[in-house]
């Protein structure tokens, strides 16, 4: 296999674990040499950052962001159905039913499997003459749905660009926190099993370079099943997305939080 084939299968940068990012390090500084033409100067975090405050925070952003694409998505969903459906079945109880709007939209959220709320904000702007015959109805509603999910559609573009740029945050991130990782374990001296790969509290504080104790607590009693004050790392990262969205949830509501 040619070393470009190589690289193509090789596990996503986002879901690797410290282990495949390991072998990534012994040979990525003759890499970069090879690929990065003069002048660029390599990304690098400042260390003065709290890489687990600002993880966090891109979490909560990555969480706001998927809770809008799914609202976004149910809704370009439905209007695909209506706008495809041979029998314009839904558009009709739409036309039949515009001048209940809360008793139509309840039907169809129902039957649907979409939201009051979010059929209301589709039909939002939708304008029938009270004397429409149901053909002429049906061509109106279909050209507004037609409108609406144009804009729906972008909305979900931006988001989908915005997700992403704060996924390559995380990466980033990641990378900061996996060089202190390293730094820390291979200057360790090996034992009867090798290198011991493990991080405890003070360790854990070192590489995330953090300062709140108390969301390392809750990191720790959550990855710490056995007692023995020390976690897996790939195991924190694998599982950080929710965990420092529970920890920090809990730390805000905590009574000895400062507001």
């Amino acid at each position: 296999m040619t070393d470009q084939q190589s690289e193509r299968t090789e596990p996503w940068l986002g879901l690797c674990t410290p282990f495949v990012c390991l072998s990534r390090r012994e040979r990525h500084s003759d890499d970069v040499a090879d690929k990065e033409p003069d002048g660029v100067i390599p990304y690098r975090r400042e260390s003065d950052h709290d890489s687990l405050d600002r993880l966090t925070d891109v979490y909560e952003g990555l969480f706001r962001l998927d809770r809008q694409i799914i609202l976004l998505k149910s809704r370009e969903a439905f209007i695909k159905s209506c706008l495809t459906d041979a029998e314009q079945f839904n558009i009709k109880i739409i036309a039949k039913g515009i001048n209940d709007m809360d008793g139509m939209t309840s039907s169809l959220s129902q039957d649907n499997n979409i939201e009051k709320e979010c059929l209301k904000d589709i039909l939002s702007g939708l304008k029938l003459p009270s004397d429409a015959k149901l053909v002429d109805a049906v061509k109106v509603i279909s050209y507004h749905l037609i409108n609406k999910l144009s804009y729906i559609q972008h909305d979900i573009e931006d988001l989908l660009r915005e997700y992403d740029s704060f996924h390559n945050a995380t990466i980033d991130i990641y990378e900061n926190m996996r060089k202190r990782f390293f730094d820390l374990t291979l200057s360790r001296p090996k034992g009867e099993h090798g290198i011991d790969f493990s991080v405890s509290k003070k360790d854990f504080m070192y590489i995330a370079n953090c300062n709140n104790e108390a969301m390392v607590d809750i990191i720790f009693s959550v990855l710490d099943d056995g007692g023995t004050g020390v976690i897996d790392w790939g195991a924190f990262e694998l599982n950080s997305g929710r965990i420092l969205k529970d920890a920090s949830d809990f730390v805000k509501t905590s009574p000895n939080s400062v507001n």
